[in-house]
């Protein structure tokens, strides 16, 4: 694994993980869990050439599940001193008597893993000195501004590095300890010309400092921008229209919680008893793999103690079966696909998305347009979180480029699209070779025909 935390504060992290379960064996409960988690992270920003920003911060806490009756207990601190480890406990063990009884009432048993989880190691972050990450800050904004005179300026021009680390002890035998880093670039590049700016952000991870090609970042950003320069509305209609690999991510990211079995239960979600039903298109094949090297998302279990795994939601256009935690898994008599997510130690566990993507096709990407007389290329989506998550209507701003005679035209911005994401989905007339992730999303390029644009 990259990164490391402080040695310290892992032994005194692991020290109240073990102070924690010890209060609780002496507790009358059925089950309990003990959850904890240390972060390390670093923000550098830069600004005209020098460091504008530099942040440094760490955080550790626990949490607590108990279960007694059928009934679920919960707390959470980031005091890890032994008097607020006995509070956290007493909270948890209080709140027993507030909770309804409930078939959620679960601490998950200790499970086989399905595969290891492997990526290359390079360099632990600590080995690699504030000066290397600080020139990551400045050589993104000096390549982006170097690229193109048009370039005005760059906002936000920063590298950033977390390492997180998680312990999971419970009383059905789950004791597992595990850490891994990220870092990332980010800038948003502005072109500038006849008075008029147009902007373009890009965003790129990896697990390996080494890999971190802040040129390309910034270079592809400042193309993007300028590419934009002269953008105009087009003729509303039906066109066909090609979703380009980031904007076709945030179209799979909207439609990711209709694959969460919360929702499923709940009937908030539009696939509810659709298992085995063909509702997308034959080329729509989604995948959600926790074990994906250097993946986003990737890690080697779960916020339940559950390995993770991959798991192929829709092959072929066929639904084959919805995301898991513990709880939600016992509900339907199936097991947990370790789906369960921790993002802070406040916060109460809840089902969500590792690595979820659409699986690449074999069409090139440059010929999902070859026999477009006109349509529109989607590069950017507007006000994605607009959209109703229940039923999957959205409307958007999008921005991109006319398709003309086969080929991208000139740059196109003010348009709505509208339309349904599982209609969209199920509309897909070709998907492209060049899968790509924003963050914990990705997707290759797809074309949809006959989708509503209005200017």
């Amino acid at each position: 694994m990259l990164g490391r935390v402080n040695s310290r504060g892992n032994m005194e992290l692991d020290a109240a993980v073990q102070n924690t379960v010890k209060k609780l064996e002496g507790e009358d409960v059925d089950m309990f869990e003990v959850f904890g988690m240390s972060k390390s992270s670093l923000s550098i920003e830069a600004k005209r050439q020098m460091i504008h920003m530099y942040r440094r911060s760490t955080s550790r806490g626990i949490a607590v599940r108990v279960v007694a009756d059928g009934r679920i207990g919960w707390s959470a601190t980031t005091d890890i001193s032994a008097k607020e480890v006995a509070k956290t406990v007493s909270h948890a063990i209080a709140s027993l008597k507030v909770s309804s009884s409930s078939d959620e009432a679960v601490i998950v048993k200790p499970q086989e893993p399905e595969g290891g989880f492997y990526e290359r190691v390079g360099r632990s972050y600590s080995e690699i000195s504030d000066d290397e990450k600080m020139q990551m800050a400045l050589k993104l904004e000096s390549e982006a501004i170097a690229s193109d005179k048009r370039l005005a300026r760059v906002r936000s021009p920063i590298y950033e590095e977390e390492t997180v680390q998680f312990s999971i002890v419970n009383s059905n035998g789950v004791f597992l300890n595990a850490k891994r880093g990220l870092v990332s670039a980010m800038l948003l590049a502005i072109a500038t010309e006849e008075g008029v700016s147009e902007s373009e952000f890009d965003f790129v991870f990896t697990p390996r400092f080494e890999d971190l090609d802040v040129q390309s970042i910034a270079r592809n950003a400042a193309e993007r921008a300028v590419a934009k320069l002269g953008a105009t509305s087009m003729e509303g209609g039906q066109y066909p229209v090609i979703f380009e690999n980031r904007a076709a991510s945030s179209m799979l990211k909207i439609l990711s919680p209709s694959f969460f079995a919360d929702n499923v239960q709940r009937s908030k979600s539009r696939l509810a008893g659709q298992v085995g039903e063909e509702v997308y298109s034959p080329l729509v094949t989604i995948i959600d793999d926790g074990l994906l090297p250097d993946g986003f998302g990737s890690f080697a279990f779960d916020g339940e103690g559950v390995p993770s795994q991959r798991n192929i939601l829709v092959s072929s256009g066929k639904i084959n079966s919805f995301l898991y935690d513990g709880p939600r898994a016992n509900k339907d008599g199936v097991p947990s696909t370790g789906n369960c997510m921790r993002a802070d130690v406040n916060d109460i566990p809840s089902i969500g998305v590792t690595n979820f993507f659409l699986k690449a096709g074999t069409t090139k990407a440059g010929d999902l347009m070859s026999d477009v007389s006109k349509g529109l290329f989607v590069t950017n989506l507007l006000g994605i979180h607009t959209a109703n998550p229940i039923s999957g209507d959205f409307s958007f701003g999008a921005e991109g480029f006319l398709i003309k005679d086969g080929r991208k035209d000139r740059p196109v911005r003010g348009v709505t699209i509208a339309g349904n994401t599982h209609d969209l989905f199920k509309d897909i007339v070709a998907v492209a070779d060049d899968l790509t992730f924003r963050s914990q999303c990705g997707s290759p390029s797809f074309r949809v025909d006959g989708l509503m644009v209005a200017s």
